[in-house]
């Protein structure tokens, strides 16, 4: 019986850590061979890919050369952008590369970015109005194709459709253009190691990665290497406790008090757990827990922040780091902008 691609990856998917763990390292070797060696790894200090980096470290010899590119855009949590720095104490070979704008520029310029990367889309669009993009703004404002086929999809929903119209809202979907991808393209030119990057993608992440099945991909308009991307968010936190990975406190449940970080159940963090400072064990006033982040993200971008359940990134954020909420907010301007897709910006709300 011929397997499909798709019946494959679930096997793939379905192994226990130390099989996915020798595919892992094999896919690695070969993205490696295959490129004499001249390979980076795209590392954003989220666990994801720093369990990557620490395979690649178990390894050893040649494989810890690896250039690890962490690309800060001015968006990573504190945290995040100091436990990447801590990384290179270890002897990981870290690069830190910055964009040419920072993200004020970026937002006035282009817009901010709201609800999600094709609704940016759909509404700068719009709001440019037909002349010179008449097929792509038919699509976005009726969902009909150039060719007269109807795609309903494509077309921008009613709920967002007074972003169009508000003359004092300009969004878009280029901040990770401005911020992420030309950093990256400017340092593979620099580096000659155009389409040679290896990624912590995982298929178990959604989105278009769910029908991903090829963890190296040699040829075609985009090459990658994504070693783990049949392994589940589960399958990494595993990998975590077993070796007795470091990874960013941010990930743990965290206790603040007048934003001061004041516990957490991180067991690299000398600090009380949550349990034992919300308990009554070490007295604390007014602390609040904030439970792990699931992703580490841009701090400041609302894509997706309207579906998050519970307390959103920007709530958690004003108990967390509230110096950074109150310049987002209210100097930047974020706040108006959140209350028009319903997205609670304070965590009392």
């Amino acid at each position: 019986m011929n397997l499909t691609e798709q019946q494959k990856m679930q096997q793939r998917q379905s192994l226990p850590l130390e099989q996915k763990i020798q595919m892992t390292e094999a896919r690695i070797k070969a993205w490696f061979d295959y490129w004499d060696g001249d390979v980076y790894l795209a590392l954003s200090g989220g666990k994801d890919s720093q369990v990557v980096a620490e395979i690649l470290w178990r390894m050893g010899g040649k494989y810890r050369k690896v250039p690890m590119v962490f690309s800060n855009t001015g968006l990573e949590m504190p945290e995040i952008v100091k436990h990447v720095r801590s990384l290179a104490s270890r002897g990981f070979n870290i690069v830190e590369i910055k964009p040419k704008m920072n993200f004020r520029d970026v937002w006035q310029k282009e817009g901010i970015p709201l609800v999600s990367k094709k609704v940016a889309r759909q509404i700068r669009t719009l709001k440019k109005g037909p002349k010179g993009q008449e097929n792509t703004y038919k699509l976005y404002d009726e969902g009909i194709t150039s060719g007269g086929h109807k795609a309903p999809s494509w077309k921008l929903a009613k709920k967002w459709r007074h972003l169009v119209e508000n003359d004092d809202i300009k969004t878009s979907e280029k901040c990770c253009d401005r911020l992420k991808k030309e950093p990256i393209a400017t340092y593979e030119k620099a580096t000659g190691l155009k389409g040679r990057g290896i990624t912590g993608m995982m298929a178990s992440e959604g989105g278009y990665r769910a029908g991903m099945t090829q963890c190296n991909t040699f040829e075609g308009k985009t090459t990658r290497s994504s070693p783990i991307l049949f392994w589940s968010d589960s399958d990494v936190f595993e990998y975590i406790e077993k070796y007795n990975v470091e990874i960013c406190s941010v990930y743990y449940n965290r206790g603040y008090a007048d934003g001061e970080l004041v516990a957490c159940d991180s067991p690299f963090v000398d600090l009380p757990t949550v349990t034992e400072i919300t308990s009554g064990t070490t007295l604390k006033i007014n602390v609040v827990s904030l439970k792990g982040e699931h992703r580490t993200g841009c701090m400041f971008c609302a894509f997706g922040a309207h579906l998050e359940k519970g307390s959103n990134r920007f709530q958690r954020m004003s108990i967390s780091h509230p110096r950074q909420h109150a310049l987002i907010m209210d100097r930047i301007g974020m706040r108006g902008p959140l209350e028009l897709i319903n997205v609670k910006v304070d965590f009392n709300e």
